[in-house]
């Protein structure tokens, strides 16, 4: 690089720095700001592409996020998730940057490596976003062609990594609190249904509109226990993008799992995996529910059981993906 060159460098990265730290105060839309960050960071070190993935431990998957890859032929996307190779493990649990500036299969991973032969990228940089020593997310550069990665490139975006950091904490706390904001406002709504209806039918209605939208959920239903032997009736159905087969009187064999529901008085989550998946879910579309009975005093009331239903995600205890941005962007699975 050319001395006259280099402050003009200096700048660009001041000004990405100061941009980031604007940023990160004033933007709570996750996937938004990485993505600028993502533009900002590919000008800066003139990679090819620039994105930024998340990586679940346990369930050794790791997704694209956010991506800034003006010439990608589709291959590389966000939400893309894949089983990461050696290289991304190595950067995780080190908390320091990686190099690969070779197409290698094992390093890359099986799946990510088809991927960015098909789209011509041949180096990459995997930088961790470490937080209070923790990583929470990686920072991936690319590059086409002969233009290898050096530890100079990688200089730079590894000093930045902790701003983007704080911005990936700071959302995921806001999403955290505004999702508080939303389940008070849900039992407040509630409670003024319950007060102010004598009937039981809208009542429920109002109640799986109401859960669905919190949860982002595709479906929401309320069924009864019914007088033919062995049936549940339903109630109320919130589905706004249903097929029809599921509807209000409809009557169904309780599975299992919602007689575990009702015999333990806790919730009872089945994935698109599982063996009891019946035919009225799969004609639905549907990959995942929860079974949850509506339980007063020690005991299921009037034999309800509530469930809710997602076409695409699982339901999960504790998310190990973080999903920051799922208002924001409307996606509801």
């Amino acid at each position: 690089m050319s001395p006259e060159a280099e402050p003009h460098r200096q700048n660009e990265r001041l000004d990405l720095l100061l941009n980031l730290t604007s940023r990160i105060t004033s933007n709570r839309d996750l996937r938004e700001l990485l993505r600028t960050t993502s533009a900002n960071i590919r000008d800066v070190v003139q990679a090819d592409a620039v994105g930024v993935a998340f990586f679940d431990e346990g369930s050794n998957k790791s997704r694209i996020y956010a991506v800034d890859f003006p010439d990608a032929k589709g291959f590389v996307t966000e939400e893309l998730v894949v089983t990461p190779g050696h290289a991304l493990k190595r950067a995780w649990e080190s908390c320091k940057a990686v190099i690969v500036n070779t197409n290698d299969r094992e390093e890359l991973g099986p799946e990510i490596y088809d991927l960015v032969i098909a789209e011509g990228l041949d180096a990459h940089c995997l930088i961790p976003l470490v937080s209070h020593s923790n990583p929470v997310g990686l920072l991936i550069l690319a590059r086409k062609g002969q233009n290898l990665f050096t530890s100079e490139d990688v200089d730079f975006p590894t000093r930045a990594s902790g701003q983007i950091a704080i911005a990936i904490e700071n959302a995921l706390a806001f999403q955290e609190v505004s999702g508080l904001g939303d389940r008070l406002q849900l039992l407040l709504d509630l409670t003024t249904k319950i007060t102010s209806s004598l009937d039981l039918r809208e009542v429920l209605r109002a109640i799986a509109a109401n859960i669905r939208e919190v949860m982002h959920a595709d479906a929401v239903t309320v069924s009864l226990h019914d007088a033919a032997p062995d049936k549940f009736r339903v109630l109320a159905v919130n589905f706004p993008h249903g097929k029809g087969v599921i509807k209000e009187e409809l009557l169904v064999t309780p599975s299992a799992a919602a007689k575990k529901a009702m015999d333990t008085l806790k919730p009872v989550v089945i994935d698109k995996r599982a063996s009891e998946s019946h035919d009225i879910a799969a004609a639905e579309g549907i990959k995942a529910f929860c079974n949850i009975p509506l339980a007063n005093r020690g005991r299921v009331t009037s034999e309800f059981c509530q469930s809710y239903a997602r076409r695409r995600l699982r339901f999960r205890g504790r998310r190990r993906f973080p999903q920051p941005g799922v208002r924001a962007d409307s996606h509801r699975h």
